[in-house]
């Protein structure tokens, strides 16, 4: 409510559900996570991520048009072809270099990423190529 309208008052009201919530989520989340022990390490590092997503998710929103025209001028560069090749190399030596599960699946994210990074520099490059030619 209280990102997606500018009235005041219901930014308070917005407010103050938001706050109980979170912190009911995060009263509880020690208990559900840690089985009776609120005093763990566990419970800190998930009230930071969930304040972490839920900022990252209120930037999203109010600047996604920024976020889609740098996006689309990014892939457009060829800083984008040359960091998704580096990403891909550097990924792929860590796959082949590691027997570690977390880092084998963390690096394969990487490599597809890349490989859809340079996939949309050079589909972008050839439809612009072929438009310069149907001129």
């Amino acid at each position: 409510m209280g990102i997606s309208n500018d009235d005041k008052e219901i930014n308070r009201v917005a407010a103050i559900f938001y706050g109980a919530g979170g912190g009911l989520i995060i009263d509880e989340v020690g208990l559900l996570l840690t089985f009776d022990n609120y005093w763990t390490s566990l419970t800190y590092s998930f009230l930071i991520v969930f304040l972490a997503i839920i900022i990252v998710l209120m930037f999203f929103y109010r600047y996604r048009l920024a976020i889609l025209g740098e996006i689309a001028e990014f892939t457009t560069s060829k800083v984008s072809l040359y960091l998704g090749i580096f990403l891909a190399a550097v990924s792929v030596g860590f796959i082949v270099q590691t027997d570690n599960f977390f880092v084998t699946v963390l690096a394969s994210i990487v490599v597809i990423i890349s490989v859809i990074v340079v996939a949309v520099f050079l589909i972008k490059k050839l439809k612009m190529t072929s438009e310069k030619q149907h001129l």
